[in-house]
């Protein structure tokens, strides 16, 4: 089960036909369960230190089919390094959800590395704070091989064009 504290794409990620639904704290208006074709995001007002998956400084974490981000962190992170907390809550939710199709590891740089700058912000405001195109691949692959397992009738097969 990947696990990874928080700290998309260098090419669009492949479009899967499906839904999306959101689930507003107490209200799960479809029975939403996760599984591994439904990754839940959760945005919560806080998280808790748990030892060997958040410390003290994790805006967010990815659990099973759970990325999970705290709103109170995102916020404190956003003044920190002077950017709107909408910034934060851009960048953290893709970084959980890479973790959910790459697994628990970090890069050496993009939106999968463990800790990030101003600079890097600043890359993001421009677009061009990414997954890496390796990264990329990984995830349409695993997007594919999920669908497969849980019998998803139809899942594009090539990044769409600009």
């Amino acid at each position: 089960m990947p696990v990874g504290a928080f700290s998309f794409p260098s090419k669009p990620i492949t479009p899967v036909k499906s839904n999306t639904s959101w689930v507003c704290q107490g209200h799960n208006p479809g029975n939403l369960l996760a599984s591994p074709t439904n990754l839940i995001l959760r945005v919560l007002p806080e998280i808790a230190v748990v030892p060997g998956v958040t410390n003290d400084l994790s805006i967010g974490f990815a659990v099973g089919s759970y990325a999970t981000v705290s709103f109170r962190w995102a916020r404190e992170a956003a003044d920190l390094v002077g950017v709107m907390p909408s910034e934060i809550l851009t960048i953290v939710p893709a970084h959980e959800i890479g973790h959910l199709l790459l697994g628990p590891s970090h890069s050496p740089r993009g939106i999968m590395h463990a800790s990030w700058s101003r600079e890097d912000f600043a890359r993001a405001q421009l677009g061009a704070f990414l997954f890496t195109t390796q990264q990329a691949k990984q995830m349409r692959a695993e997007v594919m091989r999920r669908a497969e397992e849980q019998g998803v009738a139809h899942v594009a097969t090539t990044a769409p064009t600009k």
